[in-house]
């Protein structure tokens, strides 16, 4: 359950950072700056944040997992098996790529027929007049 939530917290935050930029997407579109460029500088963002998150948290959890586990196991001693650091370790970094992913498919999936379309002129709205 756990890991559900820590997925679906880090992809909101991932569609959050990169769903509103369609400004800047559209931007480096028009001055020349080509898709994948583009998708790269967006993965490379979400890989610095979330790399430098997994590895707070894998120190944090490194350092407080078996006091904490003594603590609830009250008073045995309970050890935390290498194995178990390496597949949490895996798991995080494969998350990270695929949050990198997502983040670069968001401008790979940018229509730059987007480019000359005006968000402020709605074609529902009986009061605008084409010309």
């Amino acid at each position: 359950c756990l890991w559900g939530v820590g997925g679906a917290l880090a992809l909101l935050l991932t569609l959050l950072e990169v769903c509103p930029r369609r400004e800047e997407i559209g931007y480096g579109l028009a001055v020349g700056v080509t898709k994948s460029r583009m998708a790269w500088q967006f993965m490379v963002e979400i890989l610095l944040q979330t790399v430098l998150g997994v590895a707070l948290g894998l120190l944090i959890g490194g350092w407080t997992a078996n006091p904490l586990a003594t603590q609830l196991a009250q008073g045995h001693t309970i050890a935390m098996h290498g194995g178990v650091l390496w597949n949490v370790t895996w798991i995080a970094l494969l998350a990270c790529l695929l949050l990198a992913i997502i983040a670069g498919v968001r401008v790979a999936l940018f229509r730059t027929a987007q480019l000359t379309h005006s968000p402020y002129l709605n074609s529902a709205d009986p009061t605008t007049k084409e010309q």
